[in-house]
């Protein structure tokens, strides 16, 4: 296994150009096509790397776990982000167009950005506690573009999503505290090397895959 910083970049181009695009709004829309391409590049690097040389991770900060954060890439992950990358960049060639106008132009590309930026660190991510905030961070910028349209059905919709992600939220973070509490770690691979089949470990994993299931709508 490989160590690359390559792949932190899929992260933070998406969510320093956010705060950009916040700040210049009249350049929102060339900035955020500038953000996807550069994406698209970057990720294509990636996995030209991923295909020659297998799986990667990168330590953000130097720091090794169980202390630091660490970031991984495999295949699943890989595809994961394509995928996302796909998505993203059609919609924004699109919104390029829809967004001319609207009064609302300028929070979308920084939601949708952000939206990009989390969605690229869940898939990242390489323990549960970094995976519960990447999935805060999904939930509170998609409940922003639900609200953009201004219409109120739109706020009840965003509303609601937002008490139940709460919930759901509770859930999962509980489960993550009782993993920790029993076995002092939250790296994925640490844990799947020290997880017991005992009542802490079956409770926290129906506590995080009641959260996961919750969130899904």
């Amino acid at each position: 296994m490989t160590e690359s910083s390559l792949i932190t970049w899929l992260i933070f181009i998406p969510l320093i150009t956010s705060f950009f695009t916040f700040i210049f709004p009249s350049a929102a829309r060339v900035v955020s096509l500038i953000a996807a391409t550069l994406i698209s590049i970057i990720l294509t690097l990636v996995l030209v790397e991923l295909l020659t040389t297998g799986p990667m991770e990168h330590f953000v900060g130097g720091w090794r776990v169980p202390l630091g954060i660490r970031l991984h890439l495999d295949g699943l992950s890989g595809f994961m982000l394509t995928t996302t990358c796909v998505i993203n960049t059609i919609i924004f060639f699109y919104a390029y167009e829809y967004f001319v106008s609207h009064p609302n132009a300028k929070l979308f590309w920084s939601l949708a950005l952000i939206l990009w930026s989390g969605l690229n660190a869940l898939f990242l991510a390489a323990d549960i506690f970094n995976l519960y905030v990447t999935l805060e961070l999904l939930g509170l910028s998609a409940a922003g573009l639900t609200v953009l349209s201004g219409k109120k059905e739109s706020l009840q919709a965003a509303i609601r999503y937002l008490v139940v992600g709460l919930l759901a939220s509770g859930c999962y973070l509980l489960g993550v505290t009782l993993l920790y509490k029993g076995y002092g770690v939250l790296d994925l691979s640490m844990l799947a090397d020290m997880m017991l089949p005992d009542l802490l470990s079956y409770a926290a994993l129906a506590l995080m895959s009641v959260a996961l299931i919750t969130k899904t709508a």
